[in-house]
């Protein structure tokens, strides 16, 4: 690793651990139905390595409540160097992990199941249904950018509350800039946002413009190398997920739920255990790795 990787890392590092979780609300499923116990447990994120910010505390949660009595397996249905879309890839996951016998933890956006319900196999559709715990809405501390000048596209995530509601803010933003917004483009997932934010290298960062969590690693990496021409802008965000437990019992999903809550307020190098912490720290050199290469 080059120095300029390796202080980029850093900083990225650095960014994660700072960020404080404002505040966590959570909605209880008063119907959920676990059904029986399972000694295996598989663990469905969207991305362990690079998670969201807002993700952070119920992963860390889920973790720190049922490996005591669980063997737990850790899959990513959205790693950031995969091709498949990330609702056929968490649909085979469900599916293979159910007819293993294995118990489910599933942690999605609150607009994500409309996509699984048609890709499903019926007899899996009752049994996630069952397994909803709870809405966990999560309030942190988000920053997007803008270019100084010029004429932007807007860059977002299908299928994902949050894209939208950042998009429209963003939109606002850059009127009171006196920059033009050309459009919208929603893409399926964080590496197609990836390859299409740096298409033709770094310059392409100030045209289209992403309002995921690329939006932040693009400002560590001009704050890590001086780049000039960009506008950081702070967006209070919240962020709601599906939270769903099968195979578990009633005292381990109560904890889970009491730990996020306790996770308010707290910065995520307070939150983080071991596994996260190294999987972030790869996550970031990875990142930022690739990005110091089109610079």
């Amino acid at each position: 690793m080059g120095d300029r990787d390796y202080t980029c890392s850093r900083a990225c590092i650095e960014y994660m651990g700072k960020t404080r979780i404002l505040g966590i609300d959570i909605t209880i499923n008063e119907s959920w139905t676990p059904g029986g116990f399972k000694p295996v447990i598989s663990l469905l994120v969207k991305s362990l390595s690079m998670p969201s910010i807002d993700e952070v505390p119920i992963i860390q949660s889920i973790l720190d409540s049922i490996a005591e009595k669980h063997r737990i397996n850790i899959y990513e249905y959205e790693p950031l160097s995969g091709s498949t879309q990330r609702a056929d890839r968490l649909v085979r996951l469900i599916e293979s992990s159910l007819a293993s016998g294995w118990g489910l933890s599933v942690v999605v956006p609150s607009l994500f199941p409309v996509a699984l319900v048609s890709r499903l196999q019926q007899r899996y559709i009752e049994t996630l249904e069952n397994g909803l715990l709870a809405e966990v809405g999560v309030t942190y501390s988000n920053h997007l950018y803008l270019p100084e000048s010029g004429e932007i596209e807007i860059v977002a995530k299908a299928n994902s509350m949050a894209s939208y509601e950042r998009v429209e803010w963003l939109k606002m933003k850059a009127e009171e800039e006196g920059i033009k917004v050309t459009g919208v483009r929603h893409l399926e997932n964080n590496n197609e946002i990836l390859k299409y934010v740096t298409r033709h290298g770094i310059e392409t960062i100030y045209k289209s413009v992403p309002v995921t969590k690329l939006a932040s690693m693009i400002i560590i990496l001009a704050r890590c190398l001086g780049l000039e021409g960009l506008k950081i802008v702070e967006k209070q965000d919240t962020s709601h997920h599906l939270l769903y437990l099968i195979g578990v019992e009633d005292a381990e999903a109560d904890n889970v739920l009491k730990r996020i809550k306790r996770m308010e307020g707290l910065p995520l190098s307070s939150i983080w255990g071991e596994l996260v912490r190294s999987q972030v720290e790869r996550g970031c050199s990875n990142m930022m790795s690739g990005l110091v290469k089109l610079a």
